[in-house]
């Protein structure tokens, strides 16, 4: 069993990777097995490695710009990189056809399960409360490989 690549057809939390092994956020790609392609890498083994990373994605629509890059950010870096979380996106220009309103955030944990616990940790969630003062904030988190 190898990871398949191909096109990506849709996204959908309950569907299963074509091999049924659950990967979360599975998608249906076609069937175009690349275990043996030259470079790639199975399934199976980046599981095994935890090569696994998540990305938690924030659309971040402000209230108070210098509200919150002044009291607010700076605090928030400081708790993400000390729950083990490291910043691949601050802000700048967003573009497509359904762009997010404001800023965007992206950071990577080393696996699902310790953004998880990022994000339910008590001082996390205060953060987040004390947030919206300063900014509407969505954000989710999405299992992959770079």
């Amino acid at each position: 069993m190898g990871i398949r690549a191909g096109v990506l057809r849709g996204m959908s939390a309950d569907r299963q990777h074509p091999d049924g092994l659950g990967l979360r956020g599975a998608v249906e790609y076609d069937n175009l097995d690349m275990s043996k392609s030259r470079g790639c890498q199975t399934y199976e083994k980046v599981i095994r490695e935890g090569e696994m990373k998540t990305y938690v994605i924030s659309e971040v629509e402000m209230k108070d710009h210098d509200g919150y890059m002044k009291e607010f950010a700076p605090l928030a870096a400081k708790a993400i990189e000390s729950g083990g979380g490291k910043f691949l996106v601050r802000g700048g220009k967003t573009g497509g056809a359904a762009p997010p309103k404001g800023r965007v955030i992206v950071v990577v944990f080393d696996s699902f399960e310790k953004a998880e616990t990022f994000n339910a940790s008590t001082a996390w969630q205060e953060m987040l409360k004390a947030s919206t003062r300063y900014a509407t904030i969505r954000t989710y988190m999405v299992e992959g490989l770079a």
